[in-house]
């Protein structure tokens, strides 16, 4: 079967729901999570999910759980392997809590200590607030 022909799988109409992991083809018709061929709202049943499992809160071994019914012709792999890797350790140490919410945290700490000091005069307020910024 062709990435075109897994297309036409979409879950809408009557139609089987389809979707491509690793040039494989799984059938996912009968989940509750796969309706009118959408699922979780922005995938959709046709589709090749291969580069957005790796961003799933649940790795590859949910999609095991449907049948796999055929493999795409003359598939080669949608990922290579060095992505695959990078994207692995990007996931294990992705910098987004560091440079997003501990600046952020930090700012409203540092807000909060001055209006402390405002309030009550305490100069420690003042000090904790330019110390941690």
């Amino acid at each position: 079967m062709t990435r075109d022909e897994v297309k036409k799988y979409d879950g809408k109409n009557g139609n089987s729901a389809y979707i491509v992991y690793r040039n494989k083809i799984y059938d996912v018709t009968v989940s509750k999570l796969w309706q009118d061929g959408t699922h979780m709202i922005k995938h959709k049943a046709g589709d090749d999910l291969t580069e957005f499992i790796n961003k799933a809160p649940h790795g590859e071994e949910v999609l095991f759980t449907f049948p796999c019914i055929k493999t795409v012709e003359g598939g080669t792999p949608i990922i290579s392997e060095r992505k695959q890797c990078l994207m692995k350790w990007y996931q294990k140490y992705h910098p987004h809590p560091m440079l997003i919410h501990l600046p952020m945290g930090l700012f409203y700490f540092s807000s909060l200590m001055l209006f402390l000091y405002l309030i009550y005069g305490n100069t420690s307020f003042e000090l904790s607030a330019y110390h941690h910024t």
